[in-house]
């Protein structure tokens, strides 16, 4: 791994944490895409309008990076 590759991993970790598996209604969530089950939760800042009304909740899929938005927040389970 590059340096610069390093230091966008660590300053993506430090902001975001690190990733997970979510559940949410008693199902682990699992990316559409590709079907991986751990992701790092986002912030959404694109789609204003949405944010400052619904205030969502988005993972980002760790594998292929796919973002998944919720209206209820998933539960963190590690």
């Amino acid at each position: 791994m590059t340096l610069f590759g390093r230091f966008a991993k660590e300053a993506k970790a430090s902001i975001y944490g690190t990733p997970a598996e979510y559940e949410l209604a008693g199902k682990v969530i699992e990316c559409n895409h590709c079907g991986h089950t751990r992701f790092t939760r986002t912030r959404p800042f694109s789609m204003v309008f949405a944010v400052a009304i619904f205030k969502p909740v988005t993972l980002e899929c760790e594998n292929c990076g796919k973002i998944l938005w919720f209206s209820k927040a998933p539960r963190a389970l590690e």
